[in-house]
C-alpha cells in the first residue's frame, strides 16, 4: 500500500522554520482532492502550507501517494498570495466526537457527575467506555434516568436535558454529536435557576466563566465546578416544577432558551452548511458519479489519523474532555507496502 507521507523538518512556534537550504526551497505538490476531485497545486516554502483558513505550523513534504499526515494548525485570515488548499474531509456523517472523563465530585445535591444542559440543534449520542454511572433526563415526557456500563449506547434529541452521574468515580464515554462544528459555536443552554436565566447578561456570565476561551471551555477546575453546581440547582428546581406543573414548566424553559440564543442562529445556520449539509451533497455528487460510471472518488481514497487522547483533556460541562478536532496534529500511521 502506497502512502502518502508528510514528514516535519524542523518549525519552531517561536522562532520560525530551521535553517536548512534543502528545506528552504520550493516544493511542487500536485493532489487531487478526494472530497470533491478538484486539483491542487501547493508550493511549500519557509514552512508553512496555507490550508484554507488554516495553515501547517510545521514544515511539511508529501513524499508518496495514498494517506495524507497533516501537522499542526492555527487559524489565520486568507490573503492574496495562498497557493491551494489542502481539505481534511469531515468524520463520517460530519459528526463531531469527543472522549470525556465524568467529573467524580460531588454536585450540591451531594450526586457526582457532570453539567446539565440541552442542545438546541443537536443529536447526542453516549458510548459508555469505562467505569458506571447514569445519565438523569427532563423533558416533556418528565423525569428519567438512564443507566450507563460499558459497551450501552444512549441517545438524546435535541431539547432533552441532561445531566451526566458518574456513580463509581469511573465513568468515561465517547461522545459523538450531530452536526459536526455547532457545539463548539454554543448550541448548548445550561439549566441554571430562573432568575438567572431571565437575564441573558447573568446567563453569559454563568455559563462562560472563562470569557477569554469562550464557549465551554473554562480556566480551572473550580470554576468548572462552579458553573456545575449553578446548573444543578437550576436543575433540580425545573424537576420539581415539572413534577407539578407538567409539560408547560419545559415549554417555559425552551422558550427562555431559545431566546437566550436566538443571536447564533445564522451563525450555526452557517456552520450547518458548510458540514453537515456539505456532506450531504458530497454523497449525492458521489452517488450520481457511480451511476455514470465513473470511479475517480474511489481511486483518490485516502486514510486520515488523528492521536490518542493523551493527556491533552480539559475540564469542559461534564467532566475532563478530549476533542477529536480534524483541525489539529494528525499524525501517520504505519504504511508499509504489502
Amino acid at each position: 500500500m502506497e502512502c502518502l507521507r508528510v514528514q516535519d523538518v524542523g518549525f519552531s512556534r517561536n522562532e520560525g522554520p530551521a535553517r536548512d537550504d534543502k528545506a528552504d526551497k520550493k516544493r511542487r505538490i500536485a493532489m487531487k482532492d478526494a472530497a470533491n476531485g478538484v486539483s491542487l497545486a501547493s508550493e511549500v516554502t519557509s514552512g508553512r502550507v496555507a490550508v484554507g483558513r488554516r495553515e501547517f505550523l510545521r514544515q511539511s513534504v508529501l513524499t508518496a501517494a495514498g494517506t495524507i499526515v497533516a501537522g499542526e494548525f492555527r487559524a489565520q485570515s486568507e490573503s492574496a498570495d495562498t497557493k491551494s488548499k489542502v481539505v481534511i474531509p469531515h468524520l463520517p456523517g460530519a459528526v463531531g466526537i469527543t472522549n470525556l472523563k465524568v467529573y467524580d465530585t460531588a454536585s450540591p445535591d451531594g450526586i457526582r457527575g457532570g453539567c446539565p444542559h440541552l442542545h438546541l440543534a443537536c443529536t447526542e449520542a453516549y458510548v459508555v467506555l469505562k467505569g458506571k454511572g447514569s445519565v438523569q433526563t427532563l423533558s416533556c415526557e418528565g423525569f428519567k434516568e438512564v443507566m450507563l456500563e460499558p459497551g450501552r449506547l444512549v441517545w438524546f434529541t435535541p431539547g432533552v436535558l441532561h445531566r451526566l452521574v458518574n456513580r463509581d468515580g469511573l465513568l468515561e464515554i465517547l461522545i459523538i454529536m450531530q452536526n459536526a462544528g455547532l457545539p463548539e459555536a454554543g448550541d448548548f443552554v445550561l439549566s441554571f435557576s430562573p432568575d438567572i436565566m431571565a437575564d441573558p447578561t447573568l446567563y453569559n456570565q454563568a455559563a462562560t466563566l472563562a470569557p477569554s476561551t469562550g464557549g465551554d471551555s473554562t480556566a480551572s477546575d473550580e470554576s468548572a465546578f462552579h458553573r456545575r453546581d449553578l446548573a444543578v440547582i437550576g436543575f433540580n428546581q425545573l424537576r420539581e416544577k415539572c413534577a407539578t406543573e407538567g409539560p408547560s414548566a419545559m415549554e417555559e424553559f425552551y422558550r427562555t432558551a431559545a431566546a437566550l440564543i436566538e443571536p447564533k442562529i445564522s451563525h450555526w445556520r452557517q456552520v450547518w452548511k458548510e458540514n453537515a449539509l456539505h456532506v450531504v451533497s458530497q454523497t449525492e455528487t458521489a452517488l450520481s458519479a457511480l451511476a455514470s460510471g465513473h470511479l475517480s472518488n474511489l481511486l483518490q481514497g485516502r486514510i486520515y489519523v488523528l492521536p490518542g487522547v493523551a493527556g491533552n483533556r480539559r475540564p469542559r460541562f461534564c467532566g475532563y474532555a478530549y476533542r477529536y478536532e480534524l483541525e489539529g496534529a494528525i499524525q501517520e500511521p504505519n504504511c508499509e507496502d504489502a
